[in-house]
C-alpha cells in the first residue's frame, strides 16, 4: 500500500516515467523483503501452535 502511494506521487510529479514498468519489480521487491523479514516471525508462532496441539492431542489421547 505505501509503495504504491509513493508510486502515485512519483507518476503525478514525473509523468514521463512509466509507472507499471518500475513498481511491478519494486512491489514484487519489497514484498519478498517484507516476508523474508517476516519468516522467523512466523515460524515461532507455528512452532507455538504446534506444541500446543501435540499437548493437547496426548492429553486426550492418554485420558487426561
Amino acid at each position: 500500500m505505501f509503495t504504491n502511494v509513493i508510486l502515485a506521487v512519483v507518476n503525478r510529479f514525473i509523468p514521463q516515467i512509466n509507472v507499471f514498468m518500475v513498481g511491478l519489480p519494486l512491489q514484487l521487491m519489497i514484498g519478498l523483503v517484507v516476508l523474508m523479514l517476516a519468516l522467523p516471525v512466523i515460524g515461532l508462532v507455528l512452532i507455538n501452535y504446534m506444541r500446543e496441539y501435540l499437548l493437547d492431542i496426548t492429553l486426550f489421547l492418554t485420558g487426561g
